[in-house]
């Protein structure tokens, strides 16, 4: 349990760093650290994600880095995204959600492997608005956050920068914003299906909060490409993990 507190502190860390990557650690933290079943792991989540990314995302606005005019346009369509992945995992059996989280955890390895991101001077100055296909972006999201618990960051923060032209710089402290949304309406879908720990829940939300504010000041003071690399590899490990474990 102490060591599950510990770690919840390096999930605020790169929420605030990054803007993504909270669930992915969270989840296998309390399941395999804290012994908590996957549907239970899966709602904290939710609340500890959500409450550190509004922390998170308020840090950054005090920076000026949040658009919250692009946040709330990406989440008009996640939240009903999320509302129904809540719903329709209700019948899901654990090991399911397990499997599945797992394969959320491959993708965004990938995903963070394989990325590139553009310099701050190519992204344009305002945000040009989302297209069809950034909005079908938002849905997805708001889906998979509903089914797994993954607040989609991993998704967001390059699609906040591609589709909808926000700097990079930006789009961490935007992507927590609609993760907060996110996980406020997957935490509606899932409410009452499963058993919820609350002193551990709370208790590593606190954490994580703290870890939010330690990784805001490392901002511009480590690579973010390289600390996301990292982080990558680490995620596919803790996924072949979930995958094989029972």
């Amino acid at each position: 349990m102490v060591l599950a507190l510990a770690l919840a502190v390096a999930v605020g860390v790169v929420l605030g760093l990054l803007g993504a990557g909270g669930s992915i650690l969270t989840v296998p933290i309390l399941m395999f650290f804290a012994h908590v079943g996957a549907k239970s792991a899966v709602i904290s989540s939710l609340v500890v994600v959500g409450t550190t990314s509004l922390v998170a995302a308020l840090q950054h606005r005090r920076k000026g880095t949040v658009r919250f005019r692009v946040a709330l346009s990406f989440a008009a369509t996640g939240i009903p995204g999320a509302v129904l992945g809540g719903w329709l995992s209700r019948p899901l059996a654990p090991r399911t959600i397990q499997l599945a989280f797992a394969g959320v955890m491959v993708a965004s390895a990938l995903g963070m492997l394989f990325r590139r991101d553009r310099a701050s001077g190519e992204a344009s100055a305002e945000a040009r608005g989302f297209s069809p296909g950034a909005l079908g972006v938002g849905f997805f999201v708001g889906l998979l956050t509903g089914v797994v618990g993954a607040g989609g960051g991993f998704l967001i923060v390059p699609a906040l920068v591609l589709l909808a032209g926000v700097p990079m710089g930006d789009a961490v402290g935007t992507s927590l914003v609609v993760i907060a949304f996110n996980c406020a309406a997957g935490l509606l879908g899932k409410w009452g299906s499963a058993p919820v720990d609350w002193p551990l829940t709370l208790g590593f939300t606190a954490c994580a909060v703290g870890g939010s504010f330690l990784g805001l000041g490392l901002t511009g003071r480590v690579s973010a490409t390289g600390l996301r690399r990292a982080f990558a590899l680490l995620v596919l490990g803790i996924s072949a993990w979930m995958a094989l474990g029972k």
